[in-house]
């Protein structure tokens, strides 16, 4: 354990006691062995870390904010101010 009392990180991979930051910035190595960044974010409702979210307002004038597959099931049927807002991917197509 480091002086902070978090776990050290592993190389070339994240876990979930690392801060966001970190965790966007972690890095791996795809199939060819080239080192690509592996980019994570946290679900604004469920706060869990997934790779692929969903822009989205749920107030007429709310914030935006960005949800997981499962919590954009439970904001989007029934609601009148549901818009959606694009979606937000760990990989790049480029």
């Amino acid at each position: 354990m480091g002086g902070d009392g978090r776990a050290p990180i592993q190389p070339f991979g994240w876990s979930f006691t690392m801060p966001i930051l970190e965790r966007i910035t972690a890095r791996s190595r795809d199939s060819m062995g080239k080192i690509k960044r592996v980019r994570m974010k946290d679900c604004d409702r469920c706060q869990q870390a997934k790779d692929v979210l969903y822009r989205v307002r749920t107030d007429k004038d709310g914030p935006w904010i960005f949800v997981c597959t499962i919590c954009l099931e439970a904001v989007k049927p029934g609601n009148a101010h549901y818009q959606y807002g694009g979606t937000w991917k760990s990989r790049k197509r480029h």
